[in-house]
């Protein structure tokens, strides 16, 4: 009955999903707002905390190929839900764990769970919205996951200033639970009729079979979009993870005036990723690759000048961050996006995401344990200019790319 009551219309179908992807990251980037309060609480060093942050990358990038296939097989009601559910119960185990083997193990399964969010999502969105629509509402829908992050930090970096580091974990997974089974209650995979403006379309776009050629999700040109996320996700995922940790160490900051501050990374990467696909498009003429290669070449001169550059005030630290997250977090957000949606039919543009993505999570495995590292053995200077340097990496790869494919255009 409550589905019925709840899940009539396109619109009600997003905002389920709007909500649900919101309250993954409550359960995710918790994890970035308290390590200053536990490693500082538990004696655990910057690498073992890495380690942490590792183990949830490698097992996300196992899921998002695993898990995307499972959508396609099990629907997007069930995967979300028990993505939800099953994230929720693992930051409740998390909260009362000690010792640093099951602190990795739990969290690298929270990464399985959370990568069942993603893939189930746009499945959902395929089979809810008609084609012509989807690109404006998924601009609207990866608001969620910024203000996933922004909320995370907020309410998690308080609750470690206010309570204790557990309860970070804790007191986020009672919500999170709840979304859970309102969703599998109230959430349906597609349309119950076809009768709204274009939802004969995808009630027969949702009930086609899958194409069985799979040749162009292996491509070259994708394999290189492939690295390039790779490199780009060292630094992205990087400072999401570790920069509550860098600020609580290097400003002395409470693990709750570092969130804040962290805060807004995620900020401006929302204000990029709205606003970079509308340069692509106007100014680049929707050739992608040179306006990626740009924004991460200046994101890695800003990167390696970080540490460098004298900010002495909250408001410069503030200030430089937002440069940051502008130059970095558009061009990720266009790659494991538009550039998949531009490289695949259209039928697979879902799968190549997915893909994609993978290939980010593979990137945000090695910042974790290999930033931890560096900074414990070489300091935290020792990390900005690795970080560059995969920026500066994503670069050459873009601008390679988009060369070949200028050259292919031409006949060259």
């Amino acid at each position: 009955m409550l589905g019925v009551v709840l899940c009539q219309t396109p619109r009600h179908a997003f905002w389920y999903l709007w909500v649900a992807y919101f309250s993954l990251y409550l359960c995710r980037l918790n994890l970035s707002a308290a390590l200053p309060a536990m490693l500082r609480a538990e004696g655990f060093t910057v690498a073992q905390g890495g380690w942490i942050g590792s183990g949830f990358f490698a097992c996300y990038a196992i899921g998002q190929v695993v898990n995307g296939f499972s959508s396609d097989r099990f629907g997007p009601r069930r995967m979300l839900a028990l993505g939800l559910l099953g994230s929720a119960v693992v930051n409740i185990l998390f909260s009362f764990s000690q010792g640093i083997e099951w602190l990795v193990a739990l969290w690298a399964l929270n990464g399985f769970f959370q990568s069942m969010g993603w893939p189930a999502c746009v499945r959902a969105m395929a089979d809810w919205f008609p084609l012509g629509k989807r690109g404006r509402l998924f601009g609207l829908f990866a608001t969620s996951y910024h203000a996933g992050n922004i909320s995370a930090l907020l309410l998690s970096g308080w609750i470690c200033a206010t309570i204790h580091w557990r309860h970070a974990f804790l007191i986020p997974s009672i919500p999170l639970f709840v979304v859970g089974l309102l969703f599998y209650l109230g959430f349906r995979n597609r349309p119950a009729e076809a009768s709204s403006e274009g939802s004969q379309e995808v009630v027969k776009r949702a009930a086609a079979p899958a194409p069985t050629d799979l040749r162009a999700l292996f491509s070259w040109r994708l394999l290189l979009v492939g690295l390039s996320v790779s490199a780009m996700s060292v630094v992205g995922y990087g400072f999401l993870f570790w920069a509550p940790t860098y600020l609580a160490e290097s400003r002395n900051l409470t693990a709750f005036g570092a969130s804040k501050q962290s805060l807004f990374l995620p900020l401006a990467g929302a204000v990029s990723v709205a606003f970079s696909g509308w340069v692509t498009d106007v100014i680049f003429h929707s050739r992608r690759m040179p306006a990626i290669a740009i924004m991460s070449a200046v994101a890695a001169l800003l990167v390696f000048l970080f540490p460098r550059v004298p900010l002495a005030h909250t408001w410069q630290v503030v200030a430089y961050l937002s440069t940051v997250g502008l130059f970095a977090y558009g061009p990720h957000g266009l790659l494991v996006g538009v550039v998949a949606m531009d490289l695949v039919p259209r039928e697979m543009s879902g799968r190549a995401a997915g893909i994609l993505d993978a290939f980010g999570y593979l990137g945000a495995m090695v910042t974790g344990a290999g930033t931890g590292w560096l900074a414990q053995h070489h300091g935290w200077p020792a990390v900005f200019p690795v970080w560059a340097a995969s920026l500066l990496l994503c670069a050459l790869l873009c601008a390679g790319n988009a060369l070949s494919s200028r050259r292919s255009e031409s006949g060259g």
